[in-house]
């Protein structure tokens, strides 16, 4: 009797095939991640620049009402982007002003141009419209417009405050 021989062939390593499978898989996944990491980053980068612009929208208003706010005030509208702020009971006449001048809110630290002594402060940049409005003799409306790369931000407030509209 005769014992044949079994052929058995190992096989080791990969065939071609198998290869480029696993590099085209491996290729997907990574392809996927970075795509992930893309939209995020865009997400979270137009999240910030919208945080932004609505801060720089606040601090704007939180200026303008603080000098409203911490005296007896009688508010003076000339035009719908200036503001002038007079305080009641100080003698001389003292107050502040608002403008908007080439899409910046300016403060300026006294009531008119002839005082000494008057400087100017830059609240906020990229305001595109800034309107002050009397609703009734006793509220005044804010709204500040922000933009910034194409994109408009409006803030609004109505405050409770003596209030005389110029026309």
């Amino acid at each position: 009797m005769r014992i044949e021989k079994e052929k058995t062939i190992i096989k080791k390593g990969l065939t071609l095939i198998e290869v480029l499978i696993a590099s085209a898989l491996v290729s997907f996944i990574i392809l996927g991640v970075v795509n992930l990491y893309s939209f995020e980053f865009n997400v979270f980068s137009t999240n910030i620049r919208k945080s932004q612009s609505q801060n720089e929208v606040n601090i704007a208003i939180e200026h303008i009402i603080k000098h409203i706010r911490r005296r007896s005030v009688n508010v003076d509208i000339s035009g719908s982007n200036y503001l002038q702020v007079k305080w009641e009971e100080s003698v001389p006449p003292s107050g502040c002003r608002y403008k908007l001048i080439d899409n910046e809110l300016i403060y300026y630290n006294t009531y008119e141009d002839s005082y000494p002594g008057t400087t100017s402060e830059i609240v906020a940049k990229n305001i595109s419209q800034l309107n002050f409005t009397c609703a009734d003799k006793d509220m005044l409306n804010i709204k500040i417009v922000l933009s910034k790369n194409g994109k408009d931000l409006t803030g609004e407030l109505g405050i409770e405050v003596q209030c005389n509209e110029k026309k």
